[in-house]
């Protein structure tokens, strides 16, 4: 596979032209209502926080242990919206910043980083995840980051790097918990390769790091359920419904909130929300994939062929007010233009992963593979089989846009990616 002769761009110019960017998609997507809906969940903690975190701080919602509480500490600090996505969209160029030295520590050629500058400029699912009041913005950066810091100390062993992915995933899993069982498998993996390799005990400061960060929600989740949790409760919900997305199911499950099989669940356990309506939805959904296995697997499916490949990253909230008509913008000139735009994210979005996939098969042809390329492989493997199992939503899987760039950007896959001038 080749690409075309790609000029040199500088640091300078490339953090200029990218802050430009970053500043318009932010602009045109910020009368965007994507998942607002959650927001007064984020209020709740909010004023909780505010309270000093007392119990009897009123929750408007009904909802005390959902979602993570982890946006809510930033909607309690950091306001207006506009403030909020300033925020988020400087903590994205930092991010792209530090990534773009990691090419070369990680073993990449020049022409791979001079490559990712440029891939930037059509990174828009990406960073339209910035551009939207939510916590997928801050999980991702964290995952990632903390990810990417699992990768320097298993080729290196710098136990700076291993303290730091701690606390960062630490971090992250107070703000979404769909990542939190895969944190704590890949670090305590990572910790015993390591002390198998060189027999020093400083990855297990990975995992106890990360659970430290989340004492706190597990002290709190023991006060308001009696249970000590690690997530939110709402997997139950997510997976149950998620069997929907298969048409004419088995088991006549709507892929909505409202779906009335799960709600009659639920309802007596106090809603899909809380810790026992939770509980019984998943023995529900387990039950469920056990008398209809075929049915469950033609539902994984109907993911992968409808949802996965044509559009597996989304606007991002751009995409919202093309589809929601009532959240369309007053300007109509403005929504013609926002539709082309969320046109090419698509576009982008579909072509970034066929790469991805693509570099992918052609990495594993590798004979020579290294620990952390399995790390990323079996990141990769953990999104997607979340895509397919709970229901489809696309910043499950943007959140990992750029693990697909590790492999079409490696230097097995053999892309020609000559450059012009110097750097």
């Amino acid at each position: 596979m080749k690409f075309p002769t790609l000029p040199v761009l500088t640091q300078r110019v490339w953090v200029s032209a990218l802050l430009a960017l970053l500043a318009l998609l932010s602009y045109f997507n910020f009368d965007s209502t994507q998942m607002q809906g959650l927001i007064p969940n984020y209020i709740d903690f909010a004023h909780f926080f505010r309270s000093g975190m007392d119990l009897d701080s009123p929750f408007r919602t009904g909802q005390t242990t959902f979602p993570m509480w982890g946006y809510g500490l930033v909607l309690a600090t950091a306001w207006p919206k506009w403030l909020i996505i300033l925020l988020q969209q400087s903590a994205n160029l930092l991010f792209l910043i530090w990534l773009d030295k990691q090419w070369l520590a990680l073993g990449y050629r020049e022409k791979a980083r001079n490559a990712f500058r440029w891939l930037t400029f059509f990174a828009w699912p990406w960073h339209l995840m910035h551009a939207v009041l939510w916590p997928y913005s801050i999980g991702a950066l964290g995952i990632s980051i903390g990810i990417l810091c699992l990768f320097r100390f298993l080729k290196g062993g710098n136990w700076k790097f291993a303290v730091s992915a701690g606390i960062v995933l630490g971090i992250t899993s107070n703000f979404r918990s769909d990542y939190t069982f895969f944190i704590l498998l890949a670090t305590s993996l990572v910790a015993l390769f390591s002390w198998w390799k060189t027999k020093k005990a400083i990855g297990f400061s990975i995992p106890l790091i990360s659970l430290l960060f989340l004492l706190p929600w597990m002290i709190y989740s023991k006060q308001r359920t009696g249970h000590l949790l690690l997530t939110s409760t709402n997997a139950g919900h997510t997976f149950f419904c998620g069997l929907g997305q298969l048409n004419n199911n088995v088991w006549g499950i709507q892929p909505v909130d409202e779906d009335s099989t799960m709600q009659a669940i639920a309802r007596p356990f106090g809603g899909t929300l809380s810790y026992a309506g939770d509980s019984v939805l998943k023995m529900a959904w387990k039950d469920s994939v056990m008398a209809h296995p075929f049915e469950f697997v033609k539902k994984m499916g109907s993911v992968a062929v409808f949802r996965l490949a044509p559009r597996p990253f989304n606007a991002g909230g751009m995409m919202d007010p093309v589809l929601d008509h009532s959240a369309l913008p007053k300007n109509p000139s403005k929504f013609g233009f926002r539709f082309f735009l969320t046109g090419l994210t698509i576009v982008f979005g579909f072509v970034w992963f066929v790469a991805g996939i693509v570099a992918l098969g052609i990495w594993l042809f590798r004979s020579n593979k290294q620990p952390w390329e399995w790390l990323a492989l079996s990141l990769l493997g953990f999104q997607i089989a979340l895509v397919l199992g709970a229901i489809f939503m696309p910043p499950y899987h943007t959140n990992i846009f750029w693990f697909y760039a590790l492999f079409f950007l490696h230097p097995s896959v053999n892309f020609s990616l000559k450059n012009r001038g110097t750097n």
